[in-house]
């Protein structure tokens, strides 16, 4: 029988999902030389298992380079990552098909594979429509029916349920008033008495026992190819005593910085511990990751406020800070409806009026603006017809005659001067506390 891995009980004796030091759940990371020597995981326990042990539901992840990462659902702030030297054999472990079998402290735990590891993303702002309870808008989480749910509750009436230990995603709508609720999935109308506080939405079915879910900081997401991570994208970071010797940025540049440099858009992120990500948004093949010691020195570069002025090989740049560094997700698939151009559906992305933007179409209507440089996100609307294209945001209308090749989005605004858009693999989010990743050390 194979020998599995233990945490360390520090917060309970019994529970295989506790406390090691490391980083949150998205800060999984590094190329596959950098654990050449940790040793890795047998190949049929590489991978995402999800499940409970003791009171707490998680996933664990398993690296082909042997590193791991446990994400914790209900208590984020057990969040950890590490390598197979810094976790303990669990006492009887073995994989059964898609099933982990795990026995620890006296806890027996049964984890289940899934396709794609879980990040959870920053919840965007919403406005309640007319009608909708505002303190309903966000994600809740808790055990529904002996297993663990999260309800996301969208502002016009969306409702999606994920349930990650049956790897499920389902989407329907809701409607609130008189302290009830009531849910429209998969063609059933759930109904509860309900009760939401600042952190909590507290149900209740007839006759039955309360319910408590706990609000999130956003929904759970599952990105393709994130368990992959010797590739580069989302390669983003790892521990500080890996990069103890590469020396550090002056404290100032640490953050991220997005601009225009060589004719190229894209973002810096330096961290504290010497490391940087280089991401080039209209040439991803140029993106880069490395440290102090593999970045060759600009001629010239100074901190002023919030803008990083660089000359180097006689050009000069000003590069602006950003509140959040961006990554690019992976697009979702959508069906265009009805009148909709299905050529438009996804995220292209270029240079106009002089700043690079990347505009996402969505199949139902609905567009979202992101502007890098200016740390900006739009939301909006479009529709399509007889080859125009009209966008409405901010109270708006942009219109613009229009026409679509396999990878490029071509604009006509005045009959002169063409703008193209060049279509990306998904769209660019910021995600919270990315670059400071580093300072949650042992």
């Amino acid at each position: 029988m194979k020998r599995f891995y233990r945490l360390p009980a520090l917060m309970t004796a019994v529970c295989l999902l506790v406390s090691l030091s490391g980083t949150p759940a998205l800060a999984q990371s590094a190329y596959e030389e950098e654990f050449a020597q940790t040793g890795g995981w047998p190949p049929d326990n590489i991978g995402s298992w999800v499940g409970k042990n003791g009171t707490m539901w998680g996933m664990f992840t398993f690296y082909p380079n042997g590193r791991y990462d446990l994400t914790v659902f209900d208590r984020p702030s057990e969040n950890r990552t590490g390598t197979s030297k810094t976790l303990e054999p669990a006492d009887v472990a073995s994989v059964e098909g898609d099933i982990l079998h795990i026995e620890d402290y006296g806890t027996k735990s049964d984890l289940r594979r899934i396709s794609m590891p879980y990040v959870r993303l920053n919840a965007g702002e919403e406005t309640a429509e007319p009608g909708m309870d505002p303190a309903l808008i966000g994600t809740f989480g808790g055990e529904l029916s002996g297993v663990y749910v999260e309800w996301t509750f969208h502002a016009d009436g969306r409702f999606a349920q994920v349930t990650p230990y049956e790897e499920l995603s389902e989407n329907g709508t809701y409607v609130s008033g008189s302290g009830e609720l009531a849910i429209l999935l998969d063609g059933k109308i759930n109904k509860h008495a309900y009760t939401a506080t600042g952190a909590r939405l507290i149900l209740k079915a007839d006759g039955t026992e309360r319910i408590t879910l706990t609000k999130r900081t956003g929904p759970l997401v599952q990105l393709p190819n994130q368990w992959k991570i010797d590739t580069f994208e989302l390669a983003k970071a790892s521990y500080q005593e890996e990069y103890a010797q590469t020396g550090g940025y002056p404290p100032e540049y640490t953050g991220s910085w997005v601009g225009k440099h060589m004719a190229m858009w894209g973002m810096f992120t330096f961290y504290p511990n010497g490391r940087y990500d280089m991401t080039v948004f209209d040439r991803p093949s140029e993106n880069r990751t490395g440290t102090l010691k593999t970045l060759e020195p600009a001629d010239v570069s100074a901190v002023g406020g919030d803008i990083l002025h660089l000359e180097d090989y006689g050009w000069k740049t000003d590069l602006r800070r950003v509140s959040l560094p961006y990554v690019r997700l992976n697009a979702e698939v959508e069906m265009a409806a009805p009148g909709m151009d299905p050529a438009l559906i996804g995220t292209f992305g270029g240079e106009i009026s002089g700043v690079y933007v990347e505009w996402t179409f969505h199949g139902d209507g609905r567009i979202t603006r992101v502007t890098p440089y200016e740390d900006l996100k739009d939301n909006g609307s479009y529709f399509t017809g007889n080859e125009e294209l009209a966008v409405l945001l901010n109270g708006k209308i942009i219109k613009h005659p229009y026409r679509t090749t396999n990878a490029r989005l071509i604009l006509d605004p005045d009959g002169d001067n063409k703008i193209t858009l060049v279509k990306k693999t998904g769209p660019l989010v910021q995600l919270p506390s990315q670059w400071k990743i580093d300072k949650q050390v042992p």
